[in-house]
Formats: structure tokens, C-alpha cells, sequence
């Protein structure tokens, strides 16, 4: 007898439910067809969070087809291990095990990581020896914790297959002295894509780039979090001079994020010369806000909305000192709840002006991206900013989200 509901109709039920663990297990009840629909996507992406987790993982792992269904996983909370009694000895040897059992993973984040820690040079180690094997394609570092330099996480990459690399922590230490490059070169012609959201030391991370610059032959998308709105024209400069395959780019400003002293010792070495605008050879930027995860108790909402305000000064200054043609085609601003209709109007009526000049003719689209609830995504005020804005809305290039 056929089944009742095409296979196709049986996904598009089981994919509308994504992040509904219970009621996905309710439908893997249906039939062999719903188990076998609900099992891609139960078990797509696997969170170890915990020891515990683990353990409860690695037996359903001799299954001849689970491991091929699990593409993403998480291991956070590593340096909380000992909060479950369990040894390292122990995580180590289960987590090997899992890993070994899992060769077609796309996708690895390791999250709240002390890489400082000599304990923990056996996962760098089971990392070495992980990650050339299969198709994986995407790293992310979430919360790492307490990194001397750069090199030893990219090394990383050597020898894979990854094409995206993330490195995320707010509350990252270094220590006081910059490692120098060795002069070896890390080739790591694969990565098409990095995201480094350090807004303590994002200037560390500049300098870092900087003299790795021949490390990323085919770098296509450069993503970067910053502390403050003075970084800007230091990224488009690196960007620029040294990385001219980047074809996609975006700058974030943490808008609650307190501004910090550096007191890093790094060489300046011109690195606050701004070069134009139009020396960019990209195809899309992007211009967002961003709220940090670890939030500074005595920061104020004055002093937030003083960053937001000064942060889109400096893009717009920045788009209004072009004086030679600009390459992107698509142009992308991104919001936060700080967006507040009376505060931004006046702003767009001046980037109307500086987008109509003949340097932006090429831009293609406007687009205002915001997060959900943000009052942009009301249609009076998309039909207020068409009206702020009658020289993009006459040109049929502005849309919003």
C-alpha cells in the first residue's frame, strides 16, 4: 500500500518543525517513512554540552546509518569537565571515540575553550589529527579564552578542507607581548572566509593579518567585530592593499561593548592611513550593529546610543569621502533595537545624496536588514525612508528585511 503522503509533503512538515525536538519525536512515531524524514533533521547538528551528553551519544553511534545523518556538531563547555567528576583521561577518550565515528562531518564549533592550558594540548592534538579527515568545511571558535597568538588556531587549518573559519570571545586575554611572525609562510589557499569577533583585541588581530597577508591566496569574505567606530578606515586599508580577492565584506560595530585602553605594544606603522573608499574591490558591504554577549555593567544605554550614533557617522563619512568609482554592486546596512525612527530619517536624507553621486552609480541594491521586532521592518517606516530617500526610491534599488 503507498504511503498516504508524498515523501516531499513529509519534509516540508518535518523541516517547518526544526527546533522542536518534542514534537519531531512525536512524528519519527508516524511511520518508517516519518523516522526516517525526522532523523535527518534531529540529528543534523548534535550539541555535546556535556560529558553526560557524550556518553549517551556513543552507543547509538554503532548504528550503520546515524553517523551519516550527523553533518554539525558542538563540544562546549570543555573546561568545565571536572564539574562532572569525570577525568580528562575519560572526556578525551569518549570524545575520541565519537569523532572517530563520525567521518562525514561539515561542520565543528568548540565553544568555551582555555587554549592557554598545557592540560589541553591533547584535544589540540586530537584536533590535528581530526580535522584533515573528511569534508569538513566550516571551524568556529565560540568563547575561546585565554590565547597567547593567532598562529596556533589557523595552523589549525592546515591540510584541510576547511573553507570558513570563526574566531569568537568577548572576554579573550593575551599577554602583553605580541608574537612575532617567524617568517614561515601558512598557506592556507582554501579558506574563502573568516569571522573574528574579538572586540578587545581586534587590533592584535589586525597587525596578526597583516604580516600573514600571503596566508589567504583566495580569501572571498572578511567579517569583522569591532570595539570601536575608529577601526574602520585601518580594515578597509588592510583590505584594500592586501587582500584584493576579498569580494564580500562586513563590519560590525559591538554597540554595547565598552571601549577599552590597548595597551598592546604594536607597531603602527601607518596603520591608521585611510585610503579611498574606491580602492575596495568588493561586490557587496555590509555595515551593521551588534549587541556583544558580555555586557559591561556600568554600561550605560547613553553610552550605547552615543556609539550608535557615532558608528554611522563614521560609515557615512566614510561612503562620503569616495572620490573615485566604487566597486560593489550591493550595499547592506543591519540593525539592532537601537534603530529609532526619529534619529536615522535625517541620516538617510544625506546618504541619499551620497549614493546618488556618479561614484555609487554601480550599486545595484540598498538593503536595510534588521532583526526581528526592529521597527524598520513596520512598512510606514520603509515608506518613510523611500520618502527620506527619493533619489534610491526613484531607482528602484531600495528593499528591506
Amino acid at each position: 500500500m503507498p504511503h498516504p503522503f508524498p515523501l516531499e509533503l513529509v519534509e516540508n512538515v518535518v523541516n517547518y518543525l526544526h527546533g522542536e525536538e518534542k514534537q519531531l519525536r512525536k512524528c519519527a512515531l508516524v511511520s518508517v517513512v516519518w523516522a526516517g524524514a525526522t532523523q535527518r533533521v534531529l540529528f543534523h547538528h548534535v550539541d555535546l554540552h556535556s560529558y553526560s551528553k557524550m556518553t549517551g551519544l556513543l552507543p547509538h553511534l554503532s548504528s550503520p546509518h546515524l553517523p551519516k545523518l550527523i553533518r554539525s556538531l558542538t563540544i562546549y563547555q570543555l573546561s568545565k569537565v571536572y564539574k562532572e567528576n569525570v577525568s580528562r583521561d575519560d572526556f578525551m577518550t569518549c570524545l575520541t571515540a565519537i569523532l572517530t565515528l563520525l567521518p562525514h562531518i561539515t561542520s565543528l564549533t568548540v565553544g568555551d575553550y582555555n587554549w592557554d592550558e598545557t592540560s589541553n594540548q591533547p584535544f589540540v592534538d586530537l584536533l590535528h589529527s581530526f580535522l584533515p579527515r573528511g569534508p569538513l568545511m566550516k571551524l568556529d571558535f565560540v568563547n575561546l579564552r585565554h590565547v597567547e597568538d593567532f598562529e596556533p588556531i589557523f595552523a589549525l587549518l592546515k591540510g584541510t578542507s576547511i573553507r570558513r573559519i570563526k574566531v569568537d570571545s568577548y572576554n579573550v586575554q593575551f599577554s602583553d607581548d605580541v608574537v612575532e611572525s617567524d617568517g614561515s609562510v601558512l598557506q592556507l589557499p582554501l579558506v574563502e572566509c573568516i569571522r573574528v569577533e574579538i572586540p578587545r583585541h581586534e587590533r592584535r588581530f589586525h597587525y596578526w593579518l597583516s604580516q600573514r597577508r600571503a596566508s589567504f591566496s583566495n580569501l572571498n569574505r572578511f567579517e569583522i567585530l569591532m570595539g570601536s567606530a575608529d577601526d574602520l578606515a585601518r580594515w578597509c586599508d588592510l583590505l584594500q592593499t592586501g587582500f584584493p580577492s576579498v569580494k564580500e565584506c562586513r563590519f560590525d560595530l559591538a554597540c554595547d561593548f565598552a571601549d577599552e585602553e590597548d595597551d598592546t605594544d604594536i607597531p603602527e606603522e601607518d596603520m591608521y592611513r585611510a585610503l579611498p573608499l574606491g580602492g575596495l574591490h568588493v561586490q557587496h558591504i555590509q555595515f551593521g550593529v551588534v549587541s556583544a554577549r558580555y555586557k559591561p555593567s556600568d554600561f550605560l544605554e547613553l553610552a550605547k546610543e552615543r556609539k550608535f550614533v557615532e558608528w554611522w557617522a563614521c560609515v557615512f563619512s566614510t561612503l562620503a569621502g569616495a572620490k573615485e568609482t566604487i566597486h560593489f554592486t550591493e550595499l547592506t546596512f543591519t540593525f539592532t533595537d537601537l534603530l529609532h525612527e526619529g534619529s536615522i530619517l535625517a541620516a538617510w536624507e544625506s546618504l541619499d545624496k551620497v549614493l546618488s553621486r556618479k561614484f555609487f552609480s554601480g550599486v545595484q541594491r540598498v538593503h536595510f536588514e534588521t532583526k526581528a521586532g526592529c521597527i524598520i521592518t513596520d512598512t510606514d517606516v520603509a515608506a518613510k525612508i523611500r520618502v527620506a530617500m527619493p533619489r534610491l526610491a526613484s531607482r528602484n534599488v531600495l528593499c528591506f528585511s
